[in-house]
Formats: C-alpha cells, structure tokens, sequence
C-alpha cells in the first residue's frame, strides 16, 4: 500500500509518535464483526468476542459467506465495522425524550439506522433518508429484513425535508467524506483520495449540516460522523455552530482506547493501531434553547388513506394497534403513535417504505408482502414449513420446492429454524417459492 504524501503529512501532524504504529496497522488484516438483531438473535456464530462499545456487536474470527447464511437473509444480524457500532454508546448517554424522533439523514445502507431501531425497540420512530436512488434501494432491502415496524424510508434532495413542519429530537449524519478511514478495506478509496476531493466532501458536508440545523428541534442533538480522520471533514464542519452558541459540544464518557479530542468540539476518533476497527470519527452537538413543540396531526390532505379491507388482525399481533393503509397500491400498517407523522412526510416527500408492508390485491386474492414475512410483528400462529440447510439455500435461490409439502393454508412461512426467510403459496397444484427474484441467491 503506497500512501499519499499529502495523507501522510497530514497524519503525522494529527498523531506525531505514534504515526509509525498507525502506518504499519493498515498493511494488517481488517476485523470482521457483525450486530445481532435484539428481536432475532437466533444464529450459528461462535460470539466469543465482543465490540466493547456496543451491546450487540461481536467480532467474528473470520469473514464467513454470509450470502449462504439464511440468518443474514432473515435478518438476524447485521454485518457492520465495528467503529460505527459507537453509536450504540453514543445513544445511552444521551437524554433523548421519551418515543424521540430520530432523522438518519444519509441513511443508506442501513447499518446506523437498524442500530437506531433496535435502541429504540418500538418507542419513537427512526425516519430514513438517502439522497441516491440506487442506494434507497439497498436501504430499503436491509430495513425489510430488520423487521421493524417504527420507520419510514424518503428519497431525493435533502432540502425537500424542509418541507416538514415539524423537527427531530435526533439527527444522526453519517456524511460522504473522503473514505481515509477504508483505505485497508476498499482499494478504490485509496485511489481516489487526494485534497480536491476532500474539498468537494467539505461542501457536501456543510450543506448537509445547515439542513440539519434546520431540522434540529431546541434541546435536540446532532450526531455528525465521518469515515475520514482529517479536521478539515469533521471539527471545521462544526466549528461555527459551536462559535456562534448555537450548539453545545457533547462529552461522550468512555473507557475505551478512543482518541478524544477538544477543539472547539469534543470528537472521538478511532484509529486502527488502538482499536480493532477501522478508521471513524463522531462528534455529538446538542441545540440551545426551549423545547420545541411538533405537531403531531398536520391539518393537510394526504395520500393515506385508512382501509380495512386487508384483515390484518390475520397477519399481525398486536393488530389493534395499528391503522391500514394504501400506497402506491400496496397495503401498510402504519402505529397509531406516528400515523399522523407519516401522512406528513408522505405528503411532502418521496417515499418508498413505511411501517409494515402488508401486501397488496390481485383480483380476490390477497398476496401477502415480502417485508410482512420479515416483520418482528407476524402474526405468531401463521404455519411455517421448516426446512434443512439444503432446502433452505434453494428457497433463497428462488427455486421451486421439488419436494412434497402439506398444507391446509394457502400462505406459510419458509424457515430454517426461527429465520423465516419468505412466504411459500400452496394450492391444488403445489407449492410455490414467492422469494423476490431480485434478492436471490445467484450462485453458491
């Protein structure tokens, strides 16, 4: 690995003595560590090691194929760099109120945002936003199979969110950067690095931020990472929201062997020679002033429209409370606590996933959701066919059943074991896989 000169003048002014350690760390290998759902913890793992600064975080002691492991399909884990796992510390040092909004501004792929969920577990809602397309989708695909039924998933340029009449207890932004803290893991990172791109990440950042500002309820809180070690991505972002009094700096007490730093903000910042991760840096920020009241019923027309016709007390536990609605001409459950929110970003803003996706209607027959399938509230009584490795490889590639199956209802569950991995349709001519095609497994 040949380093940039203008990276390494700019290291060695950031760690001094310890530089030589921190060069020699990125020609070792990078760890492998994975986040276990709290409401799917069932996998065949040997998680004897632990990521010390979050409770569900564990290293692996080798990179596995996790496209071959029916537990990643269901979402019971989630393969995630251990450094990012801090938000996890970050969140139960904070005074967030009670059911907090939380905004993830630059959501995709989806590893702070499951993490957001699973340290909510169903109180508050985590709104998901991602500016590219392409990555809402990937987005999109985690959040199913995490399973949970308190977020939303918006698109597009992020001044549309300032459409929204109301603001966040929380905004986590894990903002575009220059990717220095990769560059043992993603060649292309060390390819692309140079000082014009940091320059165009610190625009991109800025503009994020002044959203955010915009969006930031008083007394809420702005988490603000980056992969990248530099100031120039991190502490010059803040500086003037701290200046200005705006903001407060957030001391995050820690035992690890995280780097802190003040100046003006308290940042943390992880370095592979110290740590086993790879390269991150979080600062928290907390807004001044009198708490700010959020509406939660916009008096505006909406896109929502409360149905009954999906029978969800059939697919759901706990279904009374939950409202039905359609979108886009599918059928979603939606909290009765955030329903009225989510009419309000529907509204405003293009969206793509919301609450429990239920499924929608062919003719007389209701073809039930993928997401529904992979949602922590499935009804517990629906059948399950359970199936061995073998069978449960070749549901995930999509392939039709070629042996017999006994069933007295039209839809079950595909498991293996407690994963329940999609939905299978029987009729008098047999069985059918309804995996999406567009997630299957390609080749072993």
């Amino acid at each position: 690995m040949t380093l940039p000169a203008d990276f390494i003048n700019q290291m060695k002014n950031l760690l001094g003595s310890e530089y030589s350690d921190f060069e020699a760390s990125l020609h070792e290998q990078p760890s492998v560590s994975i986040r276990i759902n709290p409401s799917k913890t069932e996998n065949e793992f040997n998680l004897s090691q632990k990521v010390p600064w979050c409770a569900d975080g564990y290293y692996l002691e080798s990179r596995p194929v996790f496209t071959l492991d029916p537990f990643f399909h269901a979402g019971h884990y989630y393969v995630q760099e251990a450094s990012s796992m801090f938000i996890d510390t970050i969140l139960k040092k904070l005074k967030l109120k009670k059911n907090p909004r939380i905004l993830d501004l630059c959501s995709a792929p989806g590893g702070k945002s499951t993490l957001l969920l699973a340290h909510l577990a169903n109180q508050g809602f985590v709104h998901c936003h991602e500016f590219d397309p392409f990555r809402m989708g990937i987005l999109k695909q985690n959040i199913e199979r995490w399973g949970y039924p308190n977020v939303i998933i918006t698109y597009g340029s992020l001044h549309q969110l300032e459409r929204l009449d109301y603001q966040y207890d929380l905004i986590l932004i894990d903002a575009p950067c220059s990717g220095e803290g990769m560059f043992r893991k993603e060649a292309d990172a060390l390819k692309q690095w140079n000082t014009k791109k940091i320059n165009h990440c610190c625009n991109l950042q800025n503009n994020i931020m002044n959203v955010a500002d915009s969006l930031c309820a008083d007394n809420g809180y702005i988490i603000y990472s980056t992969c990248t070690w530099n100031r120039n991505e991190n502490e010059q972002i803040l500086e003037s929201y701290i200046q200005d009094n705006k903001y407060q700096s957030v001391k995050i007490e820690q035992a690890f062997n995280i780097t802190e730093t003040q100046n003006p903000t308290y940042t943390y910042r992880f370095f592979p020679h110290k740590i086993s991760g790879e390269g991150y840096t979080v600062s928290v920020l907390r807004k001044e002033g009198s708490a700010t009241i959020n509406p939660d019923n916009a008096n505006k027309p909406s896109n929502l429209k409360p149905i009954g016709e999906c029978h969800a007390e059939n697919w759901l536990n706990d279904h009374h409370n939950y409202a039905t609605t359609t979108f886009k001409d599918k059928w979603y459950a939606i909290h009765q606590d955030y329903y009225f929110i989510f009419q309000n970003i529907v509204q405003s803003i293009s969206t793509s996933y919301l609450g429990i996706p239920l499924g929608n209607q062919k003719g007389k027959e209701f073809y039930p959701a993928h997401g529904l399938s992979q949602s922590i509230c499935l009804h517990s009584e629906i059948h399950k066919f359970q199936m061995n490795s073998a069978q449960a490889l070749d549901y995930l590639r999509a392939m039709t059943p070629s042996y017999p199956i006994q069933s007295q209802t039209r839809w079950l569950i595909a498991a293996y074991k407690s994963a329940k991995l999609g939905w299978l349709k029987s009729s008098g001519s047999g069985i059918k896989n309804y995996f999406p095609i567009h997630q299957r497994i390609l080749s072993f």
